[in-house]
C-alpha cells in the first residue's frame, strides 16, 4: 500500500511528518490531511483575528499531492455594521428569532439553531 506524510503548519508551528501512513490511494490521503484541519483549527484558538492552517499531503517520494489551506477570519461587528451579512443575505434574525418565511428560503440555505442540550454554558 502506498505512503503518505502529512504536513502542517499554522502560522506559528510547521510540522513535516518523517514517519507518513499508508493509505489505498491519494483521495483517502486527502481525506486524513482535510480532516485535520478543524482539529488543528480548534487546537490553537488564535489570539488575533487572523489564523491561516495549511496541510500537504506527500507521496514517499516526497511530491508533493495535494495541498489544503483553512483560513480563520474574525472581525467585530462595528456601527450596527455585520462583517458578515453577505453570508446571511436572505436570513434574518431578530431579538433572537428567524424572521423569515422558512430556512429553507435562504441562500445560502440556513437551519434552525440546534436545541438547547442542556449543556452548561456558564464557565
Amino acid at each position: 500500500m502506498p505512503r503518505y506524510f502529512v504536513d502542517t503548519a499554522d502560522g506559528e508551528f510547521a510540522f513535516v511528518d518523517s514517519e507518513g501512513f499508508e493509505a489505498p490511494d491519494p483521495q483517502a490521503a486527502r481525506r486524513i490531511a482535510l480532516a485535520a484541519l478543524p482539529d488543528m483549527a480548534s487546537d490553537s484558538i488564535p489570539d488575533g483575528d487572523r489564523r491561516r492552517f495549511v496541510v500537504r499531503v506527500r507521496n514517499d517520494k516526497g511530491d508533493l499531492v495535494y495541498s489544503a489551506t483553512l483560513t480563520l477570519t474574525g472581525a467585530w461587528a462595528s456601527d450596527a455594521t455585520d462583517p458578515v451579512s453577505d453570508d446571511f443575505k436572505d436570513c434574518d434574525f431578530k431579538d433572537g428569532d428567524f424572521q423569515g418565511s422558512d430556512f429553507k428560503d435562504c441562500d445560502p440555505p440556513c437551519s434552525p439553531a440546534p436545541p438547547d442540550r442542556g449543556e452548561d454554558t456558564t464557565r
